[in-house]
């Protein structure tokens, strides 16, 4: 299986949730590739990074399916990819808004929303909403020393 990250920037030091999530999706097999507007940091990126046109990132990928992150991005994007693609995408907190995840969610190339709990809770039992708390490396993360 192929996947398209459609990513505001990317890659970037303080979106760790996203590289555990392109890490785990690596670990079952998926190949990743990344389509972003933006790279503004000198970080060695963990899977191929496509800049330029969503359409030709899509072209040279030829995904099995397309995972946007921020409700926000997805609005901006959705409409660039072509009918036929799955999409899923992936809700934060300074994006929320019900009446935009409602709206993402009615449309019909979208097969999952993934929210925090609470906000998956604030929709109501929309079909398409499921709950997934924010992703961490339990091999990144220490204890506190005290």
């Amino acid at each position: 299986m192929r996947v398209l990250y459609v990513l505001w920037n990317y890659p970037q030091i303080s979106e760790t949730y996203i590289a555990t999530e392109i890490g785990f999706a690596q670990k079952c097999g998926i190949e990743v590739h990344v389509w972003t507007n933006e790279s503004r940091h000198d970080i060695a990126p963990q899977c191929m990074v496509h800049h330029g046109l969503l359409s030709e990132a899509i072209a040279a990928v030829g995904p099995d399916l397309v995972h946007i992150h921020y409700l926000v991005v997805a609005k901006r994007h959705l409409h660039e990819i072509p009918a036929g693609i799955p999409v899923t995408i992936r809700g934060h907190s300074f994006d929320w808004s019900p009446s935009a995840a409602r709206e993402l969610g009615e449309q019909s190339a979208v097969k999952r929303l993934y929210l925090y709990p609470h906000f998956v809770a604030a929709m109501g039992g929309h079909p398409k909403a499921f709950a997934l708390p924010v992703a961490y490396d339990r091999g990144a993360q220490f204890p506190a020393v005290s």
